[in-house]
C-alpha cells in the first residue's frame, strides 16, 4: 500500500519534488528494515507514515501560473539551484523574465531530485552529484524553450564544489574528475556562483516537506527573494576562483622516472577463428573497409578480395604473432644487435624484412627458388596461428603426411622444432586418425590352466554357433527350404570336438543341443562362449534350474550334486572373437568339410544329422600334432583317442574275444594305454602350444580416459565410433586385454 500511494503521486515537472522525496527517503529507511511485504510496519515508521499520508489530500490546494514569462519581456534569465544532504540532493529551475519597466517575474521551470545512495557517501561528493544533475536538467530544459534566453546561472552553497568546477579535472581523484569534465562539457555558457544555505530553494528537495509545510513554502515556489531585484541590488557574488581548497582530495602528484616491460598480447579476435581462410578473407574486408573511409567515393573499392589483399592480411596477422612471441628477438634485430645464444632462433639467423617480419635468413641466399621458400617467414610453434596454418595446408593437400605436408609449409612458413610439431598435428587429425588407426593388441597371454592340466574330455569346453545352413523338410522338388545352425562344442585340453544340428538361434533350442550334448559326453564342470543373446538366456535359465534344485529340503542328495558339480558359465568380453580362438578354428574346420561335401545341394534334417556326425568323427580323428617322418610312427595323437581309444576313422581292432586274459590285465592294459595318450599329449601336443603365433611384441597398457575407435567390418573406417575407456581390466602378468568402453550414445 505505501509503495503503490508513492507511486500514485503524479508528478512530471517536479513542481511537488519536496514531498515526493519526503515520500521516497521514507521508502528507503522502510527497505533498510528489511521488512517482508505483509509485515506490519514499527510504530514510530507507521505513525510517521500515517501522518503523512493524512495530509496528502492538502495537495489539491497547491496550484501553479500556466504563464511563466511577463507580458512585454525586455529580458529572460535562467537561474538553477543544486544542493545536497545525506538524505537526498536536488536540482531546481527557474526562469526569471524582466520587463522595460524594470518588473520582474520568477516562476518555477521544473526539478529533479534523487535518494543518496545507502552507501556513505561525502557530503562535498554529493554537492557534486547535485550540481551534476543541474547540468543534465539544463541541458535538457534550454532546447526546450523557444525563447531568446540572456544568461544562465547556476548557484550551489558549496565552496568545495564551486572550486572543483573552477579547476582544471586532471588535478583531482577519477569520482570527482569525471563529474567535473562532464559539468564543463555540458552547459559551457553557464556562470557557477555561490549562494548562502538559507537562501538556496535546493535545500527543501534534499530534507523533504510534508503537504502542509510545503504549501507554506514561498522560497520552493518563487525562488529566493533576491531574484525579484534588480541586478544592481542582488546579492553580492563571490568568485568561485578565490575559495580555499579544503577537503578538496588532490591526488598526489610525483615525478617518476621508470621504465616499463610488458608483453604484448596479440588481439584475440585471431583466437575466435578456426579457419585460416576465414581469418585471411576477414581482415581483408576490415583493411579494405579502412581504406575506403580515407577515401571519397570515386577511389573507394567495391570489387572482390584480390590474392594480394589477402596476403597483406596475413602478414598483418603474422606481426602481431611475432610481437606476441618473438619480443626480445625484434628488439635486439631492431636494434640492430646480434640475438643472444640462448635463443632458439639464433640457428636461423632471423633479419627483418621491410615490413617489419621477422624471416629465416639461413644459407639459401644464393639458391634459385622463390623468396618466400628462400626466406621463410618465422612463426611460433605452440600458437594457435601456426595451427591455423598446418590445418590449411594438411587439408588443402588432402591430408597430407607429415613429411609432406612439413615440406608444404617450409616454402612460406619456418616452424621451430617443425617435424615435431607436424607430426603431433597430423596424428591428432580426426580424419586422418580414424583412417590410419590400427587394430588395439596385446602381447599374446599365457594359456589358461583348463588348456594345459590333463582332465577329462569335455570337463571344460566352449561353444559357438556357425551357420546358417540350409535344409529342406523332405527329398522332392518344391519342398521348402529353412534355415538351421550347427552347435560346436570343442574340449579345452583335448581339442575333441562336437556338433549338434539346431533348428533356430533361441535359448530354448540351444538348451536341448546342450542336453543331448551332456547325455552323450557327461557334464562340463565349465562352459566358456561369447556374449550371444542365446548363451546368456541359457545361462540365466540354467541359473535358474539350479536354484530350484538348491532350495529344495526334500532330497539332500540332489542338494549336494548340484552343489557340487553344477555347470559354471563364462562369458568372453564383447567383441572379441580372438578370446575365442579354439572354438573359431573348430567352426573353421567343420565348415571346410561342410562345404565341400554339400556344395550347392540341399540336404534333409536327416541327412544333415548324418553329415554333421561324419565331419565330428573327421576332426575327432585329426592329429593334434604334425606327423613325423620316422616310419615306425604309424598312429598320431587324435582327440579320439580320448574318446574311444582311438581316431574315429581308424581301421577296426581284430576280434580278441577268444585270446584267454583276465578281467584284471584287461583292465590295466586299457589304463596303460589311457596314460599313454596323456603322456604322448604332454610330450607332442603341449610343447606345441609353447609358441606365440601372433602378437609377440608387448605394447603399452590402454589407459583410462583414452581415445580409441571401435572397429565395425560393416562399415568404413571414417562411419566408425569413437569411444573412451572408462576402466580397463588387466590379467593376471597385468597386461590389459579387457576395457569397457563409452560412446556418445
Amino acid at each position: 500500500a505505501i509503495l503503490s500511494e508513492v507511486a500514485s503521486i503524479f508528478d512530471p515537472l517536479g513542481w511537488l519534488a519536496p514531498v515526493v522525496i519526503y515520500a521516497k527517503i521514507f521508502l528507503q529507511e522502510l527497505w533498510s528494515l528489511k521488512l517482508g511485504w505483509d509485515d506490519k510496519l514499527p510504530e514510530p515508521i507507521a505513525s510517521r507514515w500515517s501522518h503523512f499520508h493524512l495530509q496528502l489530500p492538502l495537495l489539491d490546494e497547491f496550484s501553479i501560473p500556466r504563464f511563466v514569462l511577463s507580458v512585454q519581456s525586455d529580458f529572460v534569465e535562467i537561474h538553477a539551484f543544486c544542493d545536497a544532504s545525506q538524505s537526498a540532493y536536488c536540482a531546481v529551475v527557474y526562469i526569471r523574465s524582466v520587463t522595460i519597466d524594470h518588473g520582474i517575474k520568477v516562476s518555477l521551470l521544473t526539478s529533479k531530485t534523487r535518494v543518496a545512495p545507502v552507501k556513505t557517501v561525502s557530503l562535498p561528493r554529493l554537492e557534486l552529484c547535485s550540481a551534476l544533475l543541474l547540468t543534465n536538467l539544463l541541458e535538457a530544459v534550454l532546447p526546450t524553450l523557444n525563447i531568446n534566453i540572456s544568461k544562465c546561472f547556476a548557484w550551489s552553497d558549496s565552496r568545495v564544489t564551486l572550486a572543483w568546477i573552477a579547476s582544471e579535472p586532471r588535478r583531482w581523484l577519477p569520482f570527482v574528475a569525471n563529474r567535473v569534465a562532464k559539468i564543463q562539457e555540458a552547459v559551457p555558457d553557464i556562470e557557477w556562483n555561490h549562494i548562502p544555505g538559507a537562501d538556496n530553494p535546493a535545500d527543501c528537495g534534499t530534507r523533504g516537506l510534508l503537504p502542509s509545510q510545503f504549501l507554506e513554502c514561498k522560497l520552493w515556489t518563487q525562488g529566493p527573494e533576491f531574484l525579484l531585484q534588480f541586478p544592481d541590488q542582488r546579492i553580492e557574488r563571490q568568485s568561485s576562483q578565490t575559495f580555499e581548497f579544503e577537503e578538496l582530495h588532490l591526488k598526489e602528484q610525483r615525478k617518476v622516472i621508470a621504465t616499463a616491460v610488458s608483453q604484448f598480447q596479440p588481439d584475440p579476435v585471431i583466437f575466435k577463428f578456426s579457419s585460416l581462410s576465414k581469418l585471411s578473407r576477414v581482415l581483408a574486408w576490415c583493411k579494405r573497409f579502412i581504406f575506403n573511409c580515407r577515401k571519397s567515393i570515386s577511389e573507394r573499392i567495391s570489387s572482390h578480395l584480390t590474392s594480394t589483399e589477402l596476403s597483406d592480411a596475413i602478414l598483418v596477422v603474422v606481426k602481431l604473432v611475432q610481437q606476441a612471441e618473438f619480443g626480445d628477438e625484434l628488439q635486439r634485430l631492431k636494434a640492430g644487435k646480434p640475438l643472444k645464444a640462448s635463443s632458439k632462433l639464433s640457428s636461423l639467423c632471423p633479419f627483418l624484412d621491410s615490413q617489419g617480419i621477422m624471416r629465416v635468413g639461413g644459407r639459401l641466399r644464393n639458391a634459385n627458388v622463390s623468396p618466400d621458400t628462400k626466406h621463410p617467414v618465422i612463426i611460433p610453434k605452440n600458437h594457435h596461428f601456426t595451427n591455423l596454418v598446418m590445418q590449411h595446408f594438411h587439408v588443402t593437400h588432402l591430408h597430407a603426411a607429415p613429411q609432406l605436408l612439413l615440406s608444404v609449409i617450409r616454402q612460406k612458413y619456418w616452424i621451430p622444432c617443425g617435424r615435431d610439431v607436424v607430426r603431433r598435428f597430423v596424428r591428432n587429425c580426426t580424419i586422418c586418425f580414424r583412417l590410419s588407426a590400427a587394430s588395439m593388441n596385446q602381447v599374446m597371454g599365457d594359456l589358461p590352466a583348463s588348456r594345459v592340466t590333463p582332465s577329462k574330455a569335455f570337463s571344460t569346453c566352449g561353444v559357438d554357433f556357425a551357420g546358417p545352413f540350409l535344409a529342406k523338410e523332405r527329398n522332392g522338388r518344391g519342398k521348402k527350404s529353412f534355415k538351421v545352425f550347427i552347435a560346436l562344442f570343442v574340449c579345452f585340453s583335448t581339442c575333441a570336438i562336437h556338433l549338434e544340428v539346431v533348428s533356430d538361434l533361441t535359448t530354448q533350442a540351444f538348451i536341448g543341443s546342450l542336453k543331448r550334448f551332456i547325455s552323450r559326453r557327461g557334464k562340463p564342470s565349465e562352459i566358456v562362449s561369447d556374449c550371444g543373446t542365446n548363451f546368456i538366456g541359457a545361462d540365466r535359465e540354467l541359473k535358474g534350474i539350479l536354484k530350484n534344485l538348491l532350495s529344495s529340503t526334500t532330497d539332500s542328495s540332489v542338494f549336494s550334486f548340484a552343489a557340487s558339480e553344477g555347470i559354471r558359465w563364462k562369458f568372453n568380453p564383447p567383441a572379441s572373437p580372438h578370446h575365442g580362438g579354439l572354438w573359431e578354428a573348430g567352426v573353421k574346420s567343420m565348415k571346410h568339410h561342410l562345404r565341400r561335401t554339400m556344395g550347392s545341394s540341399l540336404l534333409t534334417l536327416e541327412e544333415l544329422f548324418t553329415l554333421a556326425a561324419q565331419i565330428e568323427a573327421c576332426l575327432n580323428s585329426r592329429p593334434l600334432c604334425p606327423l613325423t617322418a620316422d616310419p615306425n610312427d604309424l598312429a598320431p595323437l587324435t582327440p579320439g583317442h580320448f574318446l574311444i581309444g582311438s581316431a574315429l576313422t581308424a581301421i577296426p581292432e581284430p576280434d580278441m574275444t577268444t585270446i584267454s586274459l583276465s578281467r584284471l590285465g584287461r583292465w590295466q592294459l586299457v589304463q596303460r594305454l589311457l596314460q599313454q595318450f596323456w603322456s604322448r599329449w604332454s610330450r607332442e601336443f603341449l610343447s606345441r602350444l609353447q609358441q606365440r603365433p601372433k602378437w609377440r611384441t608387448t605394447k603399452p597398457n590402454l589407459a583410462v580416459g583414452e581415445l580409441v575407435l571401435i572397429k565395425n567390418e560393416l562399415l568404413p573406417p571414417l562411419r566408425w565410433k569413437l569411444a573412451r575407456v572408462i576402466e580397463v581390466h588387466p590379467g593376471k602378468d597385468d597386461k590389459v586385454r579387457v576395457a569397457p568402453l563409452k560412446t556418445d550414445s
